[in-house]
């Protein structure tokens, strides 16, 4: 897992393995390619890169951020996410903020439940309410707990889906980046869609202008699957 910062720490998609509960477990860490910056040639490639490391698909998309610093260029990564992934792949989400010390002993319930910030009140709705906090400091049995919880999520998810999430990128090998960019445009419209139209494409082309050039906290991607 990335740590979060300024910047990315990830450079290029890696994968990494483990297991839980005797039931082995791959973790692919994406790069930066999901900012509101317009697809580069080297996202692209970061892209396809991603894809192939979690082949044959993801059980679980965790979308890492931080308490208290979900921003404006926070939300055009998820959409960014759902553009690339599709908007079927909330059905696999799970929101998970960390550095839940800063909490001061109030619950995560309570943070989002009183929270202003409507962005993330859309977020975790569009993810059917799947979230959980990590204590950055946590050891020993406090710290075995956060992973217990974040991985019965992942379960449930495979129950509940009956599987790993495949779109068409999934589904052929070899895809230029052309395709690539016609599958991102297409996912693009249908989320505009399903936001309202016309005014989720003016908001989110004002994400991409007004916010581009502000220090953010990088959300990193995780996707989880169950081998």
């Amino acid at each position: 897992m990335s740590t979060l910062g300024l910047k990315a720490t990830t450079l290029t998609c890696q994968s990494g393995r483990g297991s839980w509960e005797g039931q082995a477990v791959l973790v692919v860490d994406t790069a930066d390619i999901f900012s509101s910056q317009p697809c580069s040639e080297d996202s692209l490639r970061e892209i396809v890169r991603c894809i192939d490391l979690s082949r044959p698909g993801p059980h679980t998309l965790v979308f890492v951020t931080q308490v208290g610093r979900f921003t404006a260029e926070d939300e055009a990564a998820v959409n960014r996410v759902l553009d690339v992934f599709g908007v079927e792949a909330a059905r696999h989400m799970v929101v998970l903020f960390t550095r839940r010390e800063d909490l001061g002993g109030e619950s995560l319930r309570n943070y989002i439940r009183w929270s202003n910030n409507k962005t993330v009140w859309s977020l975790i709705q569009k993810c059917a309410d799947r979230v959980c906090a990590f204590n950055n400091r946590a050891v020993g049995a406090e710290r075995e707990q956060q992973v217990s919880e974040l991985m019965g999520m992942v379960r449930r998810i495979v129950q509940e889906n009956r599987g790993p999430y495949v779109n068409e990128l999934y589904l052929e090998d070899g895809f230029t980046n052309s395709k690539l960019r016609s599958f991102i445009k297409q996912n693009r419209r249908i989320r505009q869609k399903a936001e309202g139209g016309f005014w989720g494409w003016d908001r989110e082309r004002f994400l991409y202008l007004g916010f581009a050039v502000a220090a953010f906290i990088v959300i990193v991607v995780l996707l989880i699957y169950l081998i």
